[in-house]
C-alpha cells in the first residue's frame, strides 16, 4: 500500500515537472521567436529611417546649393559664394595632396633595377590618379557650376573608382589589387611539424620571375630538407609548388581542393647536377613563369622547363619550405636572402629554352 502511494506520489511529481518543462520550453521558444521578430522589425525600421535621412540630407544639400548659388550669382548674398569658393578650393587642395601621395607611393616603390614602365599601367596607380582627377573636377564644378553638378560628378567618379578597386578584391576580376614588385628581402622560415612554411610576397601575378638564395638548414640524422616557391596561389590549397630537395632532385606539384578535400599531385621531377646539398651550403633558385610554361634555374644553370597548363590565373607568389611534409621537421630554420618577385613582361625577359 505504501509502495503504491509513494509510486503514485513520485509519478505525479515527475509528470508535473515534465509539464512544467514543456511549458517553459514552449514559453522560451515563443519569447525568443517574438524577440527575433522585434529585432527584425527594428532593423528594417532603422534601415528605412537611415535611407530616408540620407535622401533627405542629400535633397537638402542640393536645394541649399541651388538657392545659395542663385543668390550669389545675382549678387544678393556674398557669403554663399565665398562658401562655394572655399569648398571648391578645399577639394582642389585635397586633389593636390592626393597627387603628392601618389608621387610618394611611386618613390617608395621605386627600384633602380626596374626598367621604365608607365605609372598608369599599375592598377592601383590608375585608380589613385582617377580619384585625384575626381577631386579636381568636383572642386571646379563646385565653384563654377554649383553643388548639384559637383555632387553628381564626384558621385559618378567615385563610383567608377570604387568599382574598379573593389571588383578585383571581391573576385570579379582576374587580378587582385596589389604591388607588382617585391624585394629584395631576407629572413627565415621556421618549420612546424607536418606543415608547409611559407612567406607571402603579396604580389599577385600570372606571368612572373621569382628568385631567392636559400641556405641549407641543419637537420638531424635521417632527416631531410626542401625549399622553393608557391605561385599562382589563389587561396588555401590552390597553387603550384616547385622546390628542390636534399636528395638532389627538383619537383613540380599542384595542390587543389576537390569536394572540400586537399588533393596534391606531383606533376614532374628530375635530377639537379649542380645542387649544393652540404650542411650550411646555399643555392640560388630562379623560376620564370610565362602562360603555360615555366623555366627553372639553380645556381645560374638552366635545369628544366615546366608544363603549367593546368592553371594560368593570377595568384600570390610565396617562399616555401617543408613542401614535402616528411621534411617539415619541428624547429628547423631555413634562411633566405635576395627574395625578389617581378612581372615577367616588365622585366622584358624572353622565353628561353633551357
Amino acid at each position: 500500500m505504501v509502495n503504491r502511494l509513494l509510486t503514485g506520489f513520485f509519478s505525479g511529481i515527475i509528470s508535473g515537472l515534465a509539464s512544467i518543462g514543456r511549458f517553459l520550453e514552449r514559453f522560451s521558444y515563443a519569447l525568443l521567436h517574438g524577440l527575433i521578430n522585434v529585432l527584425e522589425n527594428l532593423g528594417r525600421a532603422l534601415r528605412n529611417l537611415s535611407r530616408a535621412m540620407a535622401n533627405y540630407l542629400f535633397d537638402l544639400m542640393i536645394a541649399g546649393g541651388r538657392f545659395s548659388w542663385a543668390l550669389g550669382k545675382v549678387g544678393l548674398f556674398f557669403i554663399p559664394t565665398v562658401v562655394f569658393l572655399g569648398i571648391g578650393s578645399g577639394w582642389i587642395l585635397l586633389g593636390i595632396g592626393w597627387a603628392l601621395f601618389i608621387v610618394a607611393i611611386g618613390i617608395a616603390n621605386y627600384r633602380p633595377q626596374k626598367p621604365s614602365k608607365s605609372f598608369v599601367d599599375q592598377p592601383l596607380h590608375a585608380y589613385l590618379i582617377s580619384l585625384f582627377i575626381s577631386f579636381f573636377l568636383w572642386g571646379f564644378l563646385f565653384i563654377f557650376a554649383g553643388a548639384e553638378a559637383g555632387q553628381a560628378a564626384f558621385g559618378a567618379s567615385v563610383f567608377v573608382v570604387a568599382q574598379g578597386i573593389l571588383t578585383p578584391l571581391i573576385g570579379g576580376g582576374s587580378e587582385k589589387l596589389g604591388p607588382t614588385y617585391y624585394g629584395p628581402s631576407a629572413g627565415k622560415l621556421t618549420l612546424q611539424a607536418n606543415q608547409v612554411a611559407t612567406r607571402s610576397s603579396g604580389v599577385y601575378l600570372a606571368d612572373l620571375e621569382v628568385s631567392a638564395t636559400f641556405t641549407n638548414p641543419q637537420v638531424g640524422l635521417g632527416k631531410g630538407w626542401d625549399y622553393g616557391f608557391c605561385f599562382r596561389d589563389t587561396g588555401p590549397n590552390a597553387e603550384y609548388r616547385v622546390w628542390v630537395a636534399y636528395s638532389g632532385h627538383w619537383y613540380l606539384g599542384f595542390m587543389e581542393e576537390v569536394n572540400s578535400k586537399r588533393q596534391f599531385v606531383c606533376l614532374a621531377n628530375g635530377v639537379i647536377a649542380n645542387l649544393d646539398v652540404s650542411n650550411g651550403g646555399s643555392n640560388t633558385v630562379r623560376l620564370l613563369v610565362s602562360d603555360k610554361i615555366g623555366f627553372l634555374w639553380v645556381n645560374g644553370v638552366a635545369v628544366t622547363d615546366l608544363d603549367l597548363s593546368r592553371k594560368t590565373t593570377h595568384g600570390d607568389v610565396c617562399l616555401a619550405s617543408g613542401i614535402d611534409l616528411e621534411n617539415a621537421v619541428e624547429g628547423v630554420v631555413v634562411t633566405y636572402k635576395d627574395f625578389r618577385v617581378a612581372p615577367l613582361e616588365v622585366l622584358g625577359t624572353q622565353k628561353p629554352r633551357p
